[in-house]
């Protein structure tokens, strides 16, 4: 499966001046779905998404983009995960946040790999059993 981080999302659904003029985000998703590949939101990325919408009608439509992908709830067992990540990471020099250590702690419990255009990722990767993939 492949979990998609807020920071990838944001890019891929940012509205272009011109039609045609698609970001590399947004061609990795388009192209994972077209070859019916697993793709997985967690919860805190739809909770971040969504939470940076001005109107009730542009909130609708990213619920509708967003919908056909399979929400990843964290249980208590993410969230005990997560902090055994932040505490691995603080201990090595590495200042991460609680949101992006339960996003790779659920990446990591579903055996998936962390799509992200956020570099912490990269950095949090050599201390935890993590797979990153790094878009721009």
């Amino acid at each position: 499966m492949f979990v998609i981080d807020t920071s990838v999302w944001s890019r891929a659904l940012r509205r272009r001046k011109r039609s045609e003029d698609e970001t590399p985000s947004a061609a990795l998703i388009r192209t994972l779905v077209l070859d019916n590949e697993p793709i997985g939101v967690p919860g805190i990325v739809l909770q971040e998404l969504l939470s940076g919408v001005r109107t009730k009608k542009e909130f609708e439509r990213l619920r509708k983009v967003l919908d056909p992908f399979p929400l990843l709830l964290a249980t208590e067992e993410h969230h005990i995960l997560a902090a055994t990540l932040y505490n691995t990471c603080k201990s090595n020099g590495l200042n991460v946040s609680p949101t992006d250590v339960l996003v790779a702690s659920t990446a990591m419990h579903c055996r998936g790999a962390l799509i992200t255009a956020d570099s912490d990722y990269r950095r949090m990767s050599e201390h935890i059993d993590l797979v990153v993939h790094l878009v721009e």
